[in-house]
């Protein structure tokens, strides 16, 4: 459905209601945080609270840890119980086994945290989202907002050379009958280019919007 403009729109999927455009209803974008995912990406396999015992509970899923810390037990008991003697000390184990996974845990966090920054840069890179007209008068436009805070139903401008933040329906193109050529390298690694199309009603509507906007120019 159309209305004003492409102001509100929505898609009905099934009971799903997905509203579109600009997104000047608060209520609407209320909607969308609460019903969706939100678009900011986290690649990291921890956080900062849970890193130690998470950690500590994936190494003791590796035999060899496992091996190695049964072993020292047993030499522990072995030195310390009538049930057997040992000749081998399990501090020497032990110890070694403390510092192997306490070598392997440090190589984890410092992973973990290059993935936490690169999720903030990211995370934080600019987008074009458009604005609606005011009451006053003053015509819409864009505003920079970080891909974390796009929500579903934004109206995005993309320009050419530019990444897609999020997941996008094409509304409009500047190009030959609502046509654009889209590079999928970093996703599949495939170098041709792939031609995408608006929808012919979005199209017209919108260029006709733009036009109108402009004067004719």
């Amino acid at each position: 459905l159309l209305q004003s403009g492409l102001a509100t729109g929505c898609d009905k999927m099934g009971d799903r209601q997905v509203e579109f455009g600009f997104h000047h209803r608060e209520d609407a974008r209320q909607d969308a945080d609460a019903n969706f995912p939100s678009n900011a990406i986290s690649t990291c396999k921890y956080t900062r609270l849970n890193f130690l015992p998470v950690n500590i509970w994936e190494q003791f899923h590796k035999s060899a840890n496992v091996w190695f810390f049964c072993l020292s037990i047993l030499m522990y008991l072995g030195a310390n119980t009538p049930l057997f003697a040992s000749t081998v000390s399990y501090l020497g184990i032990l110890l070694t086994l403390v510092v192997m996974m306490s070598l392997s845990s440090v190589l984890a966090f410092v992973d973990d945290e290059r993935r936490r920054n690169a999720d903030k840069v990211t995370n934080n890179q600019s987008a074009h989202r458009a604005t609606a007209p005011t009451s006053a008068g003053t015509p819409g436009g864009t505003e920079r907002v970080s891909w974390a805070d796009i929500v579903v139903g934004d109206m995005l401008v993309v320009k050419g050379g530019e990444s897609f933040p999020a997941d996008l329906v094409v509304l409009a193109s500047s190009g030959e009958d609502g046509a654009l050529y889209v590079s999928t390298a970093n996703l599949d690694g495939e170098t041709n280019l792939k031609l995408k199309a608006a929808a012919t009603a979005t199209q017209e509507i919108l260029c006709r919007a733009a036009t109108s906007t402009d004067g004719g120019n």
